[in-house]
């Protein structure tokens, strides 16, 4: 108790019989209120429920004599913002940030005394106050749902809904709705539906999000109902929360390595250039590592990065990165939601044996037009969203672009002076609900990399991708949902350096799927999932052609490839008891190519080399070339220890049938991907993973504690010299391997307050082998040796500082060990001429990484009612300015072999962006 002052005496005269506590005297001064509120408890039959934030620095001085409790507070609360209602004779509700106006005391009474016979709220719909009102007055009413002759007591009853932001009408996917009295909840999909079996009777059911305001509603259930529910984002947790997952989820749900990104939160992580960047910020998670600075993809424990299956809507992304790596091609804008699977992938996902991050487009507000955006010396992004007819449809659109040339022309080398690079990447979704059980969404991707140095070469690089999805109801207990989706990625190589070989190559990579996914949530303990995939590949290699009169080039296409892989899977996730939860799955496949195609036969007992080509093979149209039959699972199972510690365990086993061919350390816009054929079989992944994961301080603290080791089968290599591209033979050129990856990763992460952040270490292995029949497929001798992105150690902190509601401040540190590397160690001569002898592959290690990065945000004024909000972000990426080194590479200089190290940012990097956001009615008036 911290009382200042209590003067005279405390004398209480009740009268309750007009719902009031009248004839109080009493002074008190410079009181803080929560001692004040203790006081009054003890004294007088009341309760008064207030939150803490709201009254934890505020002192008043009281003086009352024969006042009613109603005429005190209004004195001593209304200068401070603060209004209540008096709800029955003994409660009393405090309310902040909104005037309470409605008669709740009546209100509630009336409700409680209503006959059960009158009210239907089978049909419920939310109530049309207004905004201030509306949740005030549906938290504290007694909502009625089904039919009262319908239910009889005990009988089990099926409440469903949706759960939407307030501010703009989404739906708000992983919001938790959790039933105190039974120790039971559900979590919101998607699309923000949720369902929930209830014995029938009374409840109060609470409705949880990071971010938001938790809500509580009081019901009375008969039979089955509809309960809508509006969310209010949180301004007191605003910005707190940089990277998570589910803080409700981590100790109770069953996968393990599951990470989700908090896409709100994102945008205040410093990033090198200015922009919020979804793959970057993914950098920041255990278990998850680059290459380099400024590199395409990332690696996941242990594997490479065309292991990684990047979603946008259901549809694959290839290239994931703009602008040589240093952006990513997701616009965060338009992004609600992103989820990375690090292990216990679930069975509705395959093709990867890495990873997927499962990347959820924003919907358009169903309200008022708005248009947002933001400018940086770089970039510049636009976005406009809002309703369509009758408010059951919306549409989001939202375009980025760089204007950068200006940055080549600083730059000392006269060549990059003259040289162009730009991107530009176009984003859009509609929506519209249909009836209660149908509705259908429209989406689309489209994005575009160019680059032309000094008139020499060029290159350019784009994704497309679409999908159309159908979403049906059959019940309250069986959903489904239908996609048809289209990705390609294609890009064209244009050399002219010299006139007698100017040319142009191309390539295209084709992929068309239907998709079907299931859901039943039945009112026992079972959570079963099950769909089936068609994946169709047509994958064009190379086609190389001269450009002018002058070009002696000749003209190559490299034949096509084409496949289906068809699948079914199935999942259950079972709830043992209250403390065990088992979840297995398994999901078929059988990935066929076929013809046209041709196939090389070689001589067996050799080596495959061209000159050792013996015959050739043709398949005609729809002729099957080779069928590869998978069969993956999953199984995990958690045991809650306590109700905030829990142990889960978990296996997979996961299959990849096409393969990024490529010779460099990370993705580059000209890799080959490769389809599985006789002689490149299907890669596997094996893993398993176990941990520990407690939320402390009422889930304020968040922590993990988890163990992997992954076995990694038909892994590619390359040989020496290996030619890559245009290339009809190119299994003379690969060797296959195997591989393991082990590995820890510990976690600690600040959730509440002021102070937010994680921390995070991570110790990894990742070791291959390639071990073939003959000489020239042995790397090492056949021994283990380490991976081009193996990196040991591992350490992360990020901190985000809310100094005021308009001041946020962030930063993140970045350790790890540097990438190993092949040194040339020693000369030697041979036949007259001098030749390097190379150390074993990656031998060496470049240094260490390290970077210390700055963000700052600053809001505009806080005012809710006006026509633009608007903020300015300053970053500072390597504040230190250390030189990291990118790589290390040789030159021959006058006979001599000199190593140099690459560094992409060697100094500290400036970025300004201003962030606006503009709001409009719903006829698109401003």
């Amino acid at each position: 108790m911290k009382k200042i002052f209590l003067i005279l005496f405390f004398a209480a005269l009740l009268d309750l019989s007009h719902g009031q506590i009248n004839n109080l005297t009493f002074q008190f001064n410079n009181i803080l209120f929560s001692d004040l509120v203790d006081t009054l408890e003890k004294k007088i039959p009341v309760k008064i429920f207030y939150a803490e934030e709201w009254v934890d620095s505020l002192f008043l001085n009281i003086n009352a004599r024969n006042s009613s409790l109603d005429d005190i507070l209004s004195k001593s609360l209304k200068k401070e913002g603060i209004s209540f209602i008096l709800a029955d004779s003994d409660k009393v509700i405090l309310s902040k940030g909104y005037s309470i106006k409605t008669n709740f005391g009546k209100e509630y009474l009336d409700h409680l005394k209503t006959n059960y016979r009158v009210t239907d709220t089978s049909g419920y719909a939310r109530p049309t106050l207004r905004e201030e009102e509306s949740e005030v007055s549906a938290e504290f009413r007694l909502h009625r749902i089904g039919k009262p002759s319908a239910g009889r007591s005990g009988e089990i009853a099926n409440l469903s809904g949706v759960v939407t932001n307030m501010a703009d009408g989404l739906p708000v996917p992983g919001a938790v709705i959790y039933v105190g009295m039974l120790k039971a909840g559900v979590v919101t999909n998607e699309a923000g539906y949720y369902s929930l079996s209830l014995p029938a009777g009374k409840y109060q059911i609470e409705y949880r999000m990071i971010g938001m305001r938790q809500t509580n509603r009081n019901i009375v259930i008969y039979s089955d109902g509809i309960l809508d529910v509006e969310m209010k984002e949180s301004t007191s947790t605003l910005d707190e929360i940089i990277i998570s997952a589910d803080r409700e989820n981590i100790v109770k749900n069953v996968t393990t390595g599951i990470e989700r990104i908090n896409v709100k939160m994102l945008r205040q992580i410093p990033m090198g250039l200015g922009e919020a960047d979804v793959m970057k910020s993914s950098l920041l998670l255990p278990g998850v590592q680059t290459v380099g600075e400024a590199s395409g993809g990332y690696n996941v424990r242990g594997g490479s990065a065309d292991q990684n299956l990047v979603l946008l809507n259901n549809a694959p992304i290839i290239n994931s990165s703009h602008f040589f790596g240093f952006f990513s091609a997701f616009n965060s804008d338009l992004i609600s939601d992103v989820t990375l699977y690090k292990s216990g992938i679930p069975s509705k996902y395959g093709g990867r044996i890495s990873s997927v991050m499962d990347i959820t487009p924003a919907e358009g507000n169903d309200e008022k037009v708005k248009v947002s955006g933001g400018i940086s010396p770089i970039t510049g992004r636009l976005l406009i969203d809002g309703p369509l007819k009758n408010e059951k449809a919306s549409f989001i659109i939202g375009t980025r672009t760089t204007y950068s040339d200006w940055l080549l022309g600083m730059l000392h080398d006269n060549r990059l002076k003259q040289s162009t690079a730009g991107f530009y990447d176009l984003q859009g979704l509609i929506t519209a609900s249909i009836n209660e059980r149908n509705s259908v969404s429209v989406s689309g991707y489209l994005s575009n990399d160019k680059f032309d140095y000094y008139r020499e070469s060029a290159f350019e690089y784009g994704n497309l991708a679409a999908t159309v999805k159908w979403k049906h109801n059959f019940n309250k207990h069986l959903t489904a949902q239908y996609y048809a989706i289209l990705s390609e990625y294609d890009y064209r190589l244009d050399s002219r350096s010299d006139s007698v070989k100017f040319n142009t190559l191309s390539y295209k990579l084709n992929q068309k799927i239907l998709r079907a996914d299931f859901n039943i949530t039945p009112a026992g303990k079972h959570k079963t999932e099950f769909g089936a995939e068609a994946i169709f590949y047509s994958l064009h290699p190379g086609t190389r052609r001269p450009i002018g009169e002058y070009s002696e080039v000749i003209p190559g296409i490299i034949e096509k490839e084409r496949a289906v892989e068809p699948s079914l899977y199935f999942s259950d996730e079972i709830e043992i008891n209250r403390s065990l939860l088992v979840s297995g799955g398994i999901r078929g496949t059988l990935f066929t190519s076929f013809g046209p195609k041709s196939e090389f036969r070689y001589f067996e007992d050799l080596p495959l080399r061209e000159e050792y080509i013996r015959d050739t093979i043709t398949y005609g149209r729809g002729k099957i070339v080779k069928s590869y039959p998978g069969l993956e699972l999953r199984l995990s199972s958690r045991l809650i220890i306590s109700p905030g510690l829990s142990f889960k365990i978990g296996a997979q086993r996961v299959y990849q049938y096409i393969h990024m061919i490529s010779n460099t350390t990370s993705i580059s816009p000209t890799d080959v991907w490769k389809l599985s054929d006789r002689y490149i079989e299907p890669q596997r992944g094996d893993q398993v993973s176990a941990g520990f994961y407690g939320n402390f301080r009422r889930k304020a603290i968040e922590t993990s504690a988890e163990v992997y080791y992954k076995r990694l089968s038909h892994i590619l290599d390359y040989k020496g010299g290996a030619l890559l591209l245009m290339n009809d033979h190119l299994e003379t050129d690969i060797i296959e391997g195997n591989g393991k990856a082990y590995g820890v990763e510990l976690m600690v992460k600040k959730q509440t307050g002021a102070l937010t952040g994680l921390v995070s270490y991570t110790y990894s292995r990742v070791l291959l082998k390639v071990d073939g029949m003959f000489d020239e497929e042995k790397v090492n001798d056949g021994r283990y040796f380490p991976a081009s992105y193996d990196k040991p150690h591992d350490f992360k902190i990020v901190a985000n500082t809310r100094l005021s509601r308009r001041f946020n401040f962030t930063s993140n540190f970045v350790y790890n060990t540097g990438r190993p590397i092949t040194f040339p160690v020693a000369f030697y001569q041979f036949n007259n001429s001098y030749n390097v002898f190379y150390s074993n592959r990656n031998g060496y290690r470049i240094p260490d990484y390290m970077r210390l990065d700055f963000s700052a945000t600053l809001n505009g004024n806080l005012k809710a009612r006006k026509l633009n909000h608007s903020s300015l972000t300053l970053t500072v990426y390597n504040v230190l300015g250390r030189k990291n080194p990118y790589s290390i590479f040789f030159t021959n200089e006058d006979g001599e072999v000199k190593g140099y190290q690459l560094t992409i940012f060697g100094q500290p990097v400036f970025m300004l962006t201003y962030n606006f956001r503009l709001f409009g009615n719903a006829t698109g008036d401003f």
